[in-house]
């Protein structure tokens, strides 16, 4: 999971903490620029963990502050199973001019 988020009305710096159970994580973005985003990518050591409640404080250039807590969660999705396909090999398919196995 990852956690983005976007500068909406002015330059901001972010600082981000997020916990899930006994694991903290903390980043600094430096100076994001309106309209622009950084992303936090949640990479806990325990990977069964499927919530985190993280804190973020952002102060604009402006001098502005702001504090926000939110708790997010995540569902881990596997990838599609590959498909078996019932055409034949290419390795099974005779090559042109050679004989087939039915020959």
């Amino acid at each position: 999971p990852v956690l983005t988020i976007k500068a909406a009305e002015a330059n901001v710096a972010l600082v981000v903490q997020c916990t899930a159970g006994e694991e903290q994580l903390s980043f600094e973005s430096g100076e994001v620029p309106m309209g622009e985003e950084r992303s936090f990518p949640l990479v806990f050591e325990d990977p069964s963990h499927r919530t985190a409640e993280c804190g973020i404080f952002a102060r604009m250039a402006n001098g502005l502050a702001e504090k926000k807590a939110v708790t997010l969660s995540w569902t881990i999705v596997p990838p599609e199973a590959v498909k078996e396909s019932t055409e034949p090999a290419e390795a099974d398919t005779p090559a042109a001019g050679e004989p087939s196995k039915a020959d």
